[in-house]
């Protein structure tokens, strides 16, 4: 059986029958139980790392089932001129994108209602109350208290290197700084705006609302004109994925490492500030890149953007569990049992 030796550096004194020696002691681990992890470069300051063999993981395959139904997005909250309706995707297959001590979560292999559709200021006022509800409702399943949700802005700037704090451009301004309209009469917004931490409209300053970018309980319909308008700038753009297990998750065809998954939303606003306009945009996933697209600007023009969703569907662990199939295979999928 191979095995593998680590000899420690760490020496403690003994004291016994009088004498004073040094011991070291020798940990062997076979193979058949460890892997080396993907982080570190086996120098002292970034050691490598090991994982315990067929421990899930990101990346792994779960045979996870929704629970099939129909989700109507009507048109008075996303803004076309027609309600519409989704149906759960039953084709997709479904991988660990992470584990922690209570959940797991889970992210399909593909995106899912490619043609979800938002548009002007009720697009922007609802998408991410919409997109977080159609997961919920066509990708939840309670047998094993399964919730679904859209992915959002922080689940991939979460495991990315990348700080959106130095994000310069030379169209679109820094990350945080203040912005206003270049023309002082582009102060329409959409009423979800008065919510949102980073807006200031009319003077009435910076952090009266308590929304984050991707926060919301509640639809809201409508825009207003204002006296004036500023806010910090949450504009960025991101590619800064170094992992290969979450580049693959986030952005790449199954079982390809160049083939990008079509565009599709994820569940964040933005505005920034294009041409001397405001613009107000939604998050979405593009080749190898986290961006935004406009669905109103701050000229009370509204826009139309037609892309796939993604859930994440989040496991208590305290509901449900993972075990190896029959045969021990992993690599066709986990089996989620009820506790």
């Amino acid at each position: 059986m191979a095995s593998l030796v680590l000899s420690g550096v760490y020496i403690s004194n003994n004291y016994a029958n009088g004498g004073s020696y040094a011991l070291r002691p020798m940990v062997e681990i076979p193979l058949e139980y460890v892997n080396f992890a993907e982080t570190g470069s086996g120098t002292k300051e970034d050691p490598w790392s090991l994982d315990v063999k067929d421990k899930p993981k990101p990346g792994d395959y779960v045979n996870y089932t929704p629970k099939t139904a129909t989700y109507v997005a009507e048109k008075r909250y996303t803004g076309i001129n027609e309600d519409k309706s989704y149906t759960t995707d039953t084709s997709t297959k479904w991988r660990i994108f992470k584990i922690d001590k209570d959940y797991i979560t889970l992210i399909p292999t593909n995106v899912v209602n490619n043609g979800f559709t938002l548009k002007g200021a009720d697009g922007y006022n609802n998408a991410v109350y919409l997109l977080n509800d159609a997961c919920n409702k066509l990708y939840s399943n309670s047998d094993f208290g399964a919730t679904a949700r859209s992915i959002n802005e922080l689940d991939v700037y979460n495991v990315s290197n990348y700080d959106k704090t130095t994000f310069s451009n030379q169209l679109y301004g820094k990350y945080g700084d203040e912005a206003a309209p270049v023309t002082p009469t582009h102060t329409y917004y959409p009423n979800i705006f008065a919510q949102e931490i980073s807006s200031n409209i009319d003077g009435q300053g910076f952090g009266k609302g308590l929304l984050n970018q991707s926060d919301q309980t509640n639809l809201v319909t409508g825009s207003t004109k204002a006296t004036s308008l500023k806010w910090h700038s949450n504009y960025y753009q991101s590619t800064g994925i170094v992992s290969s297990t979450y580049k693959s998750l986030i952005f790449y065809k199954e079982n390809t490492t160049s083939t990008a998954l079509p565009s599709y939303f994820f569940a964040s606003r933005c505005v920034l500030l294009s041409s001397n306009v405001p613009h107000f945009d939604v998050g979405y996933i593009r080749t190898n890149g986290l961006s935004w697209q406009t669905l109103y600007g701050s000229d009370n023009v509204a826009q139309e953007q037609k892309f796939a969703i993604r859930p994440l569907v989040e496991i208590p662990l305290s509901k449900a569990k993972l075990a190896k199939p029959w045969n021990g295979d992993v690599s066709s999928g986990y089996v989620l049992m009820v506790k």
